[in-house]
């Protein structure tokens, strides 16, 4: 979801608006309040809203969630418009304005990239708060007073894991590559051996002596059996934040809105005016596996193209039949890291990814993302409510998951959050354990692998020590963070899959990859394929 607004930073004279959403969080009334020409700061001011929030304080399980809101800025000079770049902000919570009943957190780094708003007492239901503020240090910016500004505003839904100890792998080790406490006698496809423990963030010995984290290696795309595990590599005892929903296909089209040319022909496919958003260059004459990215206007060379969605392909852009609120296929271990870099977030972990999952529950054995063995198949050819906010299969029942079933799938991936209202447990909606939905099936997740290290230029996974995004991509669209998995020490840019995998299964795959399984754990994907999608995540608190 983003807001834009155009304004003269002298009088700050409102010019024109427009809005898109993602998901159901709403950003409106964007305005800019109480300058201080001498720290060259001013307030966005705005409204926010979405549903399905909750709090429960101390209660099981213990969390929240929030929205992760940041905003970017573009200059009026020489007759053009700038490129757009990420807004400043303070970084000290008193600074920001938050509305009666929520709280504004500025968060672990002081960077002042964005912001985290959440409720402050517990509680559930839909939230509407009217007048945030958040200051925006424009002066730090290179912003003068009398230069004319555009800003967009955005917001991501987020669910906050809270910090403590969890089990990872299953309860038998019969899932492929799944992680356990080696006894010293291990062989290949050994099962029944004990879950491991995640205690701290200490480093972890990987290797088959008593007591150490071990995991099958026998498909050769689990990894290399090696460790260890470093102390900065983010295990997931320490609290974190994690994105509610998949990515999402209007949130990508935002995202693209805000690249220049060359940035957007090396974040999509469709390069072509008319063309739909595939694997491969140009694009596709019509939306691919409920994929409706189209390019309105083709980039050309820096001049930047105009992104749209369509997924009902009848030539009038973001209707609300477009599908903004599907999750982003074709999207490649490039793609996922360049949009978590702009976004001031960062990729998560496969340990990460089995605490949002499991949470610090005993392990069921052969679970779902639930925390049961119960599944039922989220058919639909086509869903009701076909490409709206309101979206949903034609199936109900526990553990509602989009998958494969016996090739009866459904034609792509799902709106995020299909499952999920109000009233619905946690086994209803298909929902890991603080909340974060559809990990597994839908699109399949891309998380740092244990599996591998850095091998020539190409930084692997366990070198990956939690850094956040800064906001900015390279000059031709990559993220450019030195310790993310797939950066090139030679190109200075994530060019590379290595030192990223798979997890959780999408909608064209079976039952057998929804589990806490690890058969393509250290698999990156560096190509665009259909049922692959992305999520983000960023240090807490």
């Amino acid at each position: 979801m983003y807001k834009t607004i155009i304004c003269h930073i002298l009088g700050w004279l409102l010019l024109s608006t427009s809005m898109a959403f993602a998901n159901n969080i709403e950003i409106e009334n964007v305005s800019l309040a109480d300058k201080d020409a001498v720290g060259n700061t001013y307030d966005i001011e705005f409204d926010i809203s979405w549903d399905n929030s909750w709090y429960y304080g101390s209660s099981s399980p213990d969390n929240y969630d929030a929205a992760w809101v940041f905003a970017k800025f573009s200059k009026y000079s020489g007759g053009a418009w700038s490129e757009w770049a990420h807004c400043t902000l303070s970084s000290n919570d008193t600074d920001h304005v938050a509305p009666a009943g929520s709280t504004i957190d500025v968060g672990l780094t002081t960077t002042g990239k964005g912001v985290f708003i959440h409720r402050d007492s517990p509680g559930n239901g839909s939230n509407n708060w009217d007048n945030a503020q958040i200051r925006w240090a424009y002066g730090a910016d290179g912003v003068g007073d009398f230069e004319n500004v555009r800003i967009k505003v955005f917001g991501i839904e987020m669910v906050y894991v809270p910090q403590g100890p969890f089990y990872i792998g299953d309860t038998d080790n019969d899932q492929n590559g799944n992680f356990f406490t080696a006894d010293g006698s291990f062989v290949e496809d050994e099962v029944g051996l004990p879950q491991y423990t995640i205690t701290s963030e200490g480093a972890i010995t990987v290797g088959t002596t008593a007591g150490n984290l071990y995991y099958d290696a026998e498909t050769g795309n689990t990894g290399d059996q090696a460790g260890p595990i470093p102390a900065l590599f983010p295990k997931g005892y320490n609290d974190f934040y994690i994105m509610k929903y998949e990515l999402t296909q209007g949130q990508y089209v935002d995202f693209l809105n805000t690249l220049n040319g060359t940035q957007q022909a090396n974040r999509i496919s469709a390069v072509t005016a008319g063309t739909f958003m595939d694997d491969v260059a140009p694009g596709a004459g019509a939306p691919q596996d409920r994929n409706g990215v189209v390019c309105k206007v083709a980039p050309v060379s820096a001049k930047p193209g105009v992104y749209a969605n369509d997924l009902d392909n009848d030539g009038v852009y973001n209707e609300s039949t477009d599908g903004k609120w599907i999750a982003a296929n074709y999207l490649s271990w490039m793609d996922g890291a360049a949009y978590a870099d702009w976004a001031a977030l960062r990729p998560f972990t496969e340990l990460e990814f089995e605490k949002a999952a499991r949470g610090p529950q005993l392990m069921v054995d052969d679970e779902y993302a639930w925390g049961s063995t119960e599944i039922t198949q989220a058919e639909g050819n086509p869903p009701t409510n076909f490409g709206e906010a309101s979206e949903v299969p034609t199936t109900t029942g526990n553990g509602l998951c989009n998958y494969d079933g016996a090739g009866t799938d459904t034609i792509g991936p799902l709106r995020v959050g299909f499952a999920a209202t109000g009233a619905t447990n946690r086994i209803q909606s298909g929902g890991g354990y603080y909340g974060a939905m559809e990990l597994s099936g839908n699109v399949w997740e891309q998380p740092v692998t244990v599996g591998n290290d850095t091998l020539g230029p190409q930084v692997g996974g366990r070198a990956f020590d939690g850094a956040q995004g800064n906001g900015a991509l390279s000059a031709g669209g990559f993220a450019d963070v030195e310790t993310w998995p797939g950066y090139n020490t030679g190109t200075t840019i994530v060019d590379g899959a290595r030192g990223s995998g798979l997890r959780g299964g999408g909608w064209a795959n079976s039952t057998y990859n929804l589990v806490s399984d690890r058969q393509f754990s250290a698999l990156g994907s560096s190509d665009r394929q259909l049922h692959i999608g992305f999520r983000c995540a960023r240090t807490a608190p």
